[in-house]
């Protein structure tokens, strides 16, 4: 199966949202590793280049 299919199939609609508190504690502990790197700020903008498929960003 090629990726655009695999995560454009059906199944993958019913994913949890970001509010979800199992979604929420992996989002956050991955920003709070991310802000030791980069100065984030509600202003700042990233890029995600090959970082995956780009289910979590």
């Amino acid at each position: 199966m090629f990726q655009k299919e695999y995560w454009e199939r059906a199944d993958l609609k019913k994913r949890r949202s970001p509010e979800h508190p199992v979604i929420k504690a992996y989002v956050l502990s991955k920003i709070k590793q991310l802000s030791h790197y980069v100065d984030l700020t509600p202003e700042t903008t990233l890029l995600d280049v090959r970082c995956g498929n780009g289910f979590f960003t």
